[in-house]
């Protein structure tokens, strides 16, 4: 374990809109809500209004079988689905249309779905070279810790909730030892990341973070990584732990190691325990081996897709990759104010961390476990058939995920490398 304490984190960066449809299919016995149009009294069953009855509409909940046979009723004249509708909400930040990344993952339509829904407040972990934490698209979106935070505890210099960390209102910098998680790289990686997730949105202002309407996230600054990405699986482990402890519900670790890190491991199967689902790059390397920690079981490893949804030619593949997402040329949040595009599996796992956060905000999704479910097995098969090492399950979809759900029994929808080598 002392050697692992010495293994080193890099990042690997390449500086540098296909919404799928998925046509809906209900079963002949699944109930469903049906708009009837009828002539005279409403028919048995169908439920109606003064408005509606002046159109001679109605809507009758039943499955389709059932309303087919009650077609023979001389009064029903015609039926359809009852189509839902919903408020579209686009942004007005000027950068939204080079966010192709939220559309290939259903954020709009999740907007849509969750906004007027009830919210439970999800703290989304940056684990990275900090964050811009004066950035006018950011600002507004950070996490605070309450135990520091109110009648001067922010700079008293009294680790004032007993953490074992002084004046922590803001985060933590672990790699310098301090209470100043500020970004410092030169291509701002974790200012890049955090606004992938949560930039402000409809503020007029750059882009639209992935999880910032809806229900929106916040932003716990955790650095890990010098002004030159490089940090050490100690430093990683002790920010998972921290994240888990001050209630992440998921913590996005966008760097990783061809070695081994046992630490971070720990943490990671420490953090899952309590509440928090991580989710990891697989790697820039753009060849057969997934990164560490992507590679353990209990990580969310992410790959690398572009605007088409095709493989990204750097990411790194193996059987231990889970999801895809959106990571060439991703337009996001940089340091002193500015924007710009980065590539990498870096970019990619912000993607997948927002979506995730998305599901948590919602009770059904209340475990790691649930969420990883729900986005595994409502994924957008891509590549060879069923799960791949360049893919993984495929590319996430986030209304999709949000539909699924938890308690229910799902049939398997294939095996492992059920057909390997038949392409799509």
């Amino acid at each position: 374990m002392r050697m692992a304490n010495l293994v080193r984190f890099g990042l690997s960066l390449a500086l540098l809109s296909l919404s799928a449809a998925h046509p809906e299919h209900v079963a002949a016995d699944e109930p469903r809500e049906w708009v009837v149009r009828f002539e005279g009294s409403p028919p048995p069953g169908v439920r109606t209004n003064p408005a509606l009855l002046r159109l001679g509409l109605g809507v009758w909940h039943a499955p389709e079988a059932h309303l087919a046979a009650s077609a023979a009723d001389s009064r029903i004249l015609d039926y359809w689905p009852n189509t839902r509708v919903s408020i579209q909400i686009e942004p007005d930040d000027p950068y939204w249309p080079n966010q192709y990344g939220t559309h290939n993952i259903q954020i709009p339509q999740s907007w849509n779905m969750l906004t007027g829904s009830a919210c439970l407040t999800v703290t989304v972990a940056v684990i990275d070279t900090g964050v811009d934490l004066v950035h006018s698209d950011l600002v507004g979106r950070f996490w605070h810790n309450s135990g520091e935070t109110g009648a001067g505890r922010e700079t008293n210099g009294v680790d004032d909730d007993g953490n074992g960390f002084v004046d922590d209102w803001q985060g933590w910098d672990f790699a310098n030892g301090d209470n100043d998680p500020q970004d410092d790289h030169g291509y701002s990686h974790g200012t890049h990341v955090a606004g992938i997730v949560a930039a402000t949105a409809n503020n007029g202002l750059g882009i639209a973070g992935a999880a910032s309407l809806g229900c929106p996230a916040q932003i716990m600054a955790l650095k890990v990584l010098r002004d030159s990405g490089e940090g050490t699986d100690a430093d990683v482990a002790a920010a998972v732990r921290y994240a888990a402890e001050q209630g992440a519900r998921v913590i996005n670790l966008s760097l990783g190691a061809r070695k081994e890190t046992p630490a971070t491991e720990m943490a990671i199967e420490d953090a899952i325990a309590q509440g928090a689902l991580v989710v990891a790059a697989a790697g820039n390397s753009g060849q057969f081996g997934v990164y560490y920690p992507a590679a353990y079981e209990s990580a969310v490893a992410v790959a690398a897709s572009d605007s088409a949804n095709r493989r990204a030619h750097f990411s790194s593949y193996g059987p231990q990759v889970d999801l895809t997402a959106p990571g060439v040329g991703i337009y996001s949040t940089l340091r002193h104010n500015y924007y710009g595009t980065l590539s990498g599996t870096s970019m990619a796992t912000p993607h997948v961390a927002a979506a995730a956060a998305l599901l948590a905000s919602q009770p059904q999704f209340d475990t790691p476990a649930k969420i990883r479910a729900a986005l595994e097995y409502t994924a957008l098969d891509l590549g060879s058939i069923c799960r791949d090492p360049y893919f993984g399950a495929g590319l996430v979809q986030t209304l999709e995920a949000l539909s699924y759900d938890p308690q229910a029994e799902h049939p398997v929808k294939c095996f492992y490398y059920f057909f390997p080598l038949v392409g799509r």
